[in-house]
């Protein structure tokens, strides 16, 4: 999966968060039930955007470059219609009360969670009726259950719960966001945007394979200061890091191949850059040709005109590598951890069948695509916790 990690050194990311704050605010009016549970966002406006990480917030708002974002607006419109379908207004206080402080949590997965438990009863109900579903059921073990369904006058037992995001992920975009907010600080001109892609594969990992998250940072620092790349911010252009020209072993710095039969090799554009602009070619006078292919800074783009001051980091996809290795490995972790949870809470009442349903994360889908080794292991997970002995 692709991590990205950002830092502004202005207001631009503030500001354009607020912006999409106020469109979101007219959205969710369409909404009546969710408009009242979130109060019209109106604690929002004080948040930091970094904080501003609810579900519904998220669907509701615009991207910055004007498209929507994936779900608005049926996923709102879903939602709005399974909380009047179950008549929210009418459940008791506790319920309402401990539902409605996960959905609006601004913990991305918790508020998620909250939708996913009120939607996927409504998708059933709408296959075999509303009156066959109940919510939070009343167990004989003095528990309360997800959902009840009332099925040819047996019940079923449906057990809800989400995979959130796992360390592995949260380390790496840790780690961009150091590199970002630290190259941000080296430069100094008055106007920039820098986007960089990081092969993932060289970060720093512990013995057993876990990313270690500031060490990663540090490495991605000195990397950043080796290739000098402060010094291009301000300028539009795109440099390729990517190419190997360790063979070539009578010259030392990229600024010696204009020019010469090894002109031809250099990424499109950037020998005219080097001609044409003298400070491309100040900078190629320091890349030494070796540091090249040994880089895990991959590629950079520079744009001078855009107003933002915004530099962003994206991890490439590349796999099997460790830190993709290592995602994988946290996604078959907390999968076996939720199912485990979901059997050893026991709500639902002994005796009857039980369905426990997991909602993946979206970049979840790459364990699952396509491949019959993943799907194996997963099974394997999925039958070792269910034959444990409770």
């Amino acid at each position: 999966m692709v991590v990205i990690g950002s830092y502004s050194k202005g207001t631009l990311l503030q500001e354009s968060s607020n912006e999409q704050l106020c469109a979101a605010r007219e959205r969710i009016k369409k909404f009546p039930i969710l408009n009242e549970i979130f109060n019209n966002f109106e604690e929002y406006h004080d948040l930091h955007y970094r904080v501003r990480k609810n579900k519904v917030f998220i669907t509701c708002r615009p991207r910055p470059n004007g498209l929507n974002e994936i779900g608005y607006p049926q996923l709102l419109e879903t939602l709005e219609d399974s909380l009047k379908k179950f008549d929210i207004h009418s459940w008791q206080q506790k319920a309402y009360r401990e539902f409605t402080e996960r959905l609006t949590s601004h913990d991305y997965y918790k508020s998620e969670g909250a939708v996913l438990e009120i939607i996927a009863p409504y998708d059933i109900a709408r296959i075999i009726g509303f009156d066959k579903i109940s919510l939070h059921p009343k167990l004989r073990n003095g528990k309360v259950g997800d959902v009840l369904v009332i099925w040819q006058g047996k019940q079923l037992f449906v057990e809800l719960t989400s995979l959130t995001r796992r360390e592995a992920t949260r380390k790496l975009e840790g780690a961009f966001n150091q590199l970002a907010e630290y190259l941000s600080d080296r430069c100094t001109a008055p106007q920039y945007y820098i986007k960089l892609f990081v092969n993932t594969h060289d970060l720093k990992f512990d013995t057993e394979q876990n990313i270690i998250e500031e060490a990663s940072a540090n490495y991605l620092k000195s990397w950043s200061d080796a290739l000098f790349l402060h010094e291009l911010a301000g300028l539009t252009c795109y440099i390729e890091l990517r190419t190997d020209y360790s063979w070539i072993k009578d010259k030392k710095y990229l600024s010696e191949l204009v020019e010469t039969e090894y002109e031809s090799i250099l990424p499109l554009n950037l020998a005219e850059w080097i001609k044409s602009q003298p400070q491309v070619k100040q900078w190629a006078s320091k890349i030494e040709l070796e540091s090249i292919g040994l880089s895990p800074i991959s590629a950079v783009i520079f744009n001078a005109g855009r107003e933002s001051n915004l530099i962003e980091v994206e991890s490439e996809e590349v796999y099997p590598s460790p830190a993709g290795l290592a995602q994988e490995r946290g996604f078959q972790r907390q999968l076996a951890v939720k199912i485990r949870m979901k059997i050893d809470s026991k709500q639902f009442n002994e005796g009857s069948p039980a369905i426990i349903m997991i909602k993946e994360d979206t970049w979840d889908k790459a364990f699952f695509d396509d491949d019959d080794e993943s799907i194996s292991r997963i099974d394997a997970i999925i039958k070792e916790e269910l034959n444990k002995p409770n």
